[in-house]
């Protein structure tokens, strides 16, 4: 599927997860219930809303698609909350829901795909793709590979970068 039409079906989705909330905030605005309204409000959007960024980030591959899918994002919480629009009540906003920018969300879910991709058996062919992509990252600079690597730069995690995670450790006696 081509990315950009992939942006815009997200969006897409958003929108209409977001008349979905907004139904069931009039529905407890009309009980009376304005007292657990906003968290109400709040916990229904997460859950019908905002996992349309978090489960479609990771194929997102431009700056331009997750600004975009960020800024429906940001859109849908304002109109669902009832407040007034302006980028700097949206980051507010966001850090008072507890909510990551989809760009720092993104580069968490490629940090770890690339950990699940060491970690698994070497002789699997998901591994031995992903071994040979990362031994020659300058062939593959638009590829997901790179955007992992990209990933652990922007969460400042590079020297994590090709190294496998370390099994957890267990005493057993």
């Amino acid at each position: 599927m081509e990315m950009n039409k992939h942006c815009n079906d997200v969006i897409k989705k958003i929108k209409i997860a977001t008349g979905h909330v907004l139904k069931y905030a009039r529905a407890f605005k009309q009980k009376g219930e304005m007292h657990y309204r906003q968290q109400a409000t709040l916990t229904i959007w997460k859950a019908i809303v905002h996992v349309h960024s978090t489960t479609n980030s990771i194929l997102l591959t431009s700056a331009q698609q997750i600004q975009r899918v960020q800024d429906a994002l940001d859109e849908s919480l304002v109109e669902c909350m009832g407040l007034t629009d302006g980028p700097i009540l949206q980051t507010a906003l966001n850090a008072d829901c507890g909510l990551l920018p989809t760009r720092l969300h993104q580069a968490i879910e490629l940090c770890s795909l690339h950990a699940k991709l060491l970690a698994v058996d070497q002789n699997r062919p998901a591994a031995q793709i992903h071994k040979t992509l990362i031994s020659e990252p300058s062939t593959h600079t638009a590829s997901l590979t790179e955007n992992m690597r990209c990933a652990h730069i922007t969460l400042n995690a590079i020297h994590l970068w090709g190294v496998p995670p370390n099994p957890p450790e267990t005493d057993i006696e």
